[in-house]
């Protein structure tokens, strides 16, 4: 039986095509740039329990230059600079205080292996790497090998998932959504029957998940073969899925529809046929994570609780709605990342570890 949640609220280039390798353009090297030292968390991937990544701002003088940083939990070694990344051709916003870069809290995905990865430029496409952060190219897009790929980034079960932006406006020329296997070449259309706009991809031990414009979500467990269109819940487009499990799907849901703050997370444990509410509050429910056996992080107003087993507990402040996420390995093993820091709990929520306060190296 698969749940629902739901949650409401207001280097030089090469000519060299191998077999079995996705055929990117080399972006700009960076040999001239200096090491970066640890600064602000942009962006980070936790794959598994033993290896963590991190995206953070790098030059002073370069406002929008980012470098990767890879750490072990529990070495002593500390965090590793893996790559510092060549300044993007068009820099992030400005909000005033200069412009920081165009980096966004889901820009970085690694794959389990530790080998591939994806990063995405808000303003400059998404590169990919095959040798663990070392070296990164652009990605091109699957219709037109000689521009880059944009969009959002999935992995699930050895597929890289991409939601390709439109180049139009018009509703006659929705996102699609593309297929290709880790490290190979060719790229398969895997688009929902009927979809009006996917925006959003969300991979997980039950499927991928995308949000559908028109019906709210859709769901697969098969590459994109076959999707299963899902009802959100009695407040319908009002709620947003969040990332599922094998057992249990959720939603954050708004609970009114006339601005006022108020929202609830919502589960469904048979594929949306029927919900409950796990989580009630007075502010607007901004993002849900479904862990494994009944365990939810949610953010509501700015602050974060984790629900376990029918038990609330605030998490640490991460700061920052939109830069927030979450990721459960298992039951005990949590990360919790944003602009103030990056969490880890190996007990369950009972004591949390700010990961970026460890020391660095390299």
């Amino acid at each position: 039986m698969v749940g629902l949640l739901a949650a409401c609220g207001n280097e030089s280039d090469t000519d060299a095509n191998p077999a079995g390798q996705v055929q990117v353009d080399r972006a700009e090297p960076d040999s001239d740039l200096p090491d970066s030292p640890f600064g602000r968390l942009l962006s980070w991937s936790a794959p598994t329990a033993d290896r963590v990544w991190a995206v953070t701002t790098a030059e002073k003088t370069c406002a929008s230059c980012a470098a990767l940083w890879s750490y072990a939990p529990g070495s002593t070694r500390g965090w590793k600079r893996v790559h510092t990344f060549a300044e993007p051709a068009e820099a992030g916003q400005d909000d005033g205080y200069g412009p920081f870069p165009p980096v966004s809290a889901t820009s970085l995905v690694m794959a389990p292996d530790g080998l591939h990865g994806w990063f995405r430029w808000d303003t400059d496409g998404i590169l990919a790497t095959e040798d663990g952060g070392r070296s990164w190219r652009h990605l091109p897009s699957p219709q037109d090998p000689d521009e880059r790929a944009t969009g959002e980034i999935a992995v699930h079960e050895d597929h890289l998932y991409l939601v390709l932006l439109a180049q139009c406006e018009s509703d006659e020329c929705p996102n699609t959504v593309w297929r290709t296997g880790l490290g190979e070449s060719e790229w398969t259309e895997v688009t929902p029957e009927g979809s009006e706009g996917i925006f959003e991809l969300s991979a997980s031990d039950a499927g991928l998940w995308a949000e559908d414009l028109g019906t709210g979500a859709v769901h697969t467990s098969r590459d994109g073969a076959d999707w299963e269109r899902t009802p959100l819940g009695r407040f319908g487009g009002l709620c947003l899925p969040a990332d599922g499990t094998p057992d249990v799907l959720a939603a954050a849901c708004q609970t009114s529809d006339q601005g006022e703050p108020g929202g609830e997370v919502e589960v469904s444990e048979d594929r949306g046929r029927t919900w409950r509410t796990i989580h009630s509050t007075p502010r607007n429910v901004e993002a849900v994570v479904a862990g494994p056996k009944g365990h939810f992080l949610v953010l509501a107003g700015g602050q974060g609780v984790l629900i376990s087993d029918g038990t609330t507990s605030k998490v640490p402040s991460t700061g920052g709605l939109h830069e927030w996420s979450g990721r459960f390995i298992d039951e005990q093993t949590i990360y919790l990342g944003g602009p103030r820091g990056l969490f880890a709990t190996r007990d369950g929520g009972r004591t949390w570890d700010n990961l970026i306060s460890k020391k660095r190296v390299g």
